[in-house]
């Protein structure tokens, strides 16, 4: 018998401090797929601040207490990085055994074939965005290479 798997997609959530609502939507939601054998890919713009893997704020510690609670209860998430959030690397996922994906990412479900990315790649007038993100990643992976 096959367990049946939902997926959910978000993306630009902007989570931050200064708009408590919405992180408490964001908890809810996980709270409510906890126990439905779920699959939860966060397209970019999770959050509204330029944060890295070793930021830690109250109101985060909250939000990565609930990604282990609701993987821990089997569910996968994956992380896909956008304009504000790129400097999120797997260290940070792993703390709630999330997994980073490649910016451009084919998801394949029975019939359908799904392209996955965040919007700014395709953002190629913007030249100056585009080279800060090629200098950030490669500062960032040259930090984990050393």
């Amino acid at each position: 018998m096959e367990t049946s798997v939902t997926y959910l997609f978000i993306a630009d959530l902007h989570l931050s401090p200064d708009h408590p609502r919405l992180v408490r939507g964001f908890l809810d939601l996980l709270d409510a797929y906890k126990n439905k054998n779920t699959q939860l890919y966060i397209l970019g713009d999770w959050f509204n601040a330029w944060i890295g893997d070793d930021y830690t704020a109250p109101w985060l510690d909250e939000i990565i207490r609930a990604l282990k609670q609701f993987s821990n209860a089997g569910n996968h998430i994956y992380f896909l990085t956008g304009n504000r959030d790129f400097a999120l690397g797997q260290q940070f996922l792993d703390q709630f055994i999330g997994q980073l994906v490649a910016d451009v990412c084919i998801l394949k479900l029975s019939d359908y074939t799904i392209r996955l990315e965040h919007c700014d790649l395709l953002c190629t007038d913007d030249v100056s965005n585009q080279r800060f993100r090629q200098i950030i990643s490669h500062l960032l992976l040259t930090k984990f290479i050393n």
